[in-house]
């Protein structure tokens, strides 16, 4: 079975922040992985399918960073061979819903330019 992915998916850490909107102040995190479509963040907490979240990524070398809105998909518990940062405990799957195009652009190429292998 092959992987039926629509966009490239970046597998990297990028540096990170989120918030349930209008709940809570924003928190630090990373990503594991970035697409055209969405992304994958590591979360303090369980995230709700359908929970709507605020992100910001900070790419190296890109002045400002890239802000969305974005849809909880799936979430689960981090499962590691080490112990886990409590505040990543939990991997979190999103897809966009509400993104500048040049942003959405600029993560499409920066994922083709550094591909998951």
């Amino acid at each position: 079975m092959g992987d039926r992915r629509k966009f490239v998916r970046l597998h990297s850490r990028i540096r990170a922040a989120y918030q349930s909107l209008g709940k809570e102040d924003p928190l630090e995190t990373l990503t594991k992985n970035v697409s055209g479509g969405g992304l994958s963040v590591f979360t303090k907490v369980r995230q709700a399918p359908g929970t709507i979240l605020g992100l910001e990524l900070h790419f190296p070398g890109r002045i400002a960073p890239v802000r969305f809105t974005a849809q909880v998909v799936w979430s689960g518990e981090v499962i590691a061979d080490a112990p886990v940062d409590p505040d990543r405990a939990y991997e979190t799957g999103v897809r966009f819903l509400d993104i500048e195009p040049e942003d959405r652009e600029f993560l499409l190429k920066f994922a083709e330019a550094n591909p998951f292998t």
